[in-house]
């Protein structure tokens, strides 16, 4: 037992406490089960179309039934141009 609260004692500062989970959009501090955000409506989670269980929103594959989701496509590079006055 002591051993353990040693280990505690000599973990640095932020590694104390709780986690807290924060609304990417706007930033809202929201419950670590919600499926969207209660500020803002911003979508938390997806909804796995196979078996039904409820991922975070960036995960790759469902965690229940490893079905992978469809990686969207990059966005579209912006080429700007521009030209010296004169």
């Amino acid at each position: 037992m002591a051993k353990i609260r040693a280990c505690r004692e000599a973990l640095a500062p932020w590694l104390k406490g709780e986690v807290r989970r924060h609304c990417a959009v706007c930033g809202h501090e929201v419950e670590r089960l919600e499926r969207s955000c209660p500020s803002c409506s911003a979508h938390l989670r997806k909804e796995c179309p196979e078996c039904h269980y409820w991922v975070e929103i960036d995960a790759a594959y469902c965690i229940a039934c490893r079905r992978p989701f469809p990686v969207p496509p990059p966005p579209k590079a912006t080429v700007k141009l521009w030209h010296e006055q004169g």
